[in-house]
């Protein structure tokens, strides 16, 4: 688990609220995190793991925005199903937080680890999963 704070370095924003968050990370993640980490040429602990042209200078956002259209490329999503499906990068946030709220995990830990400060602004970003959950339930009926 990374603790990611409010107020960053770098030129980078700080979350909306100025309070840190917990960010759990998956263990595959990590490791793909620590050989990224390995082979980069500046290693103090203030450096950035995606750095741009310059050492304190992040990785630009098209770059990443370029980068993740390619992927979705790679699985078959191309511009015009990832347009109508209105797909972005920030669309990661709504899925993750919905995944949390559907697997049930208490309200006040997704807004811990999300940095929401309100139930509003969670709500905003949560989306039913099909519901299952009621599906399941009511088969027996």
């Amino acid at each position: 688990m990374y603790r990611f704070h409010g107020k960053r370095g770098h030129g980078l924003k700080g979350t909306k609220t100025g309070r840190s968050r917990y960010v759990p990370i998956p263990e595959r993640t990590k490791t793909a995190l620590d050989e990224v980490m390995e082979i980069a040429p500046d290693k103090e602990p203030d450096d950035l793991i995606f750095f741009g042209r310059k050492r304190e200078a992040p990785l630009d956002t098209r770059i990443i925005e370029v980068n993740f259209h390619k992927a979705l490329k790679n699985i078959g999503i191309d511009e015009k199903l990832r347009r109508e499906r209105n797909i972005t990068f920030h669309s990661w946030r709504h899925f993750f937080n919905s995944l949390l709220i559907n697997s049930r995990v208490p309200i006040p830990k997704v807004q811990t680890i999300t940095g929401h400060s309100t139930d509003r602004m969670t709500e905003n970003y949560f989306h039913a999963d099909e519901y299952k959950d009621v599906l399941e339930i009511t088969q027996g009926i």
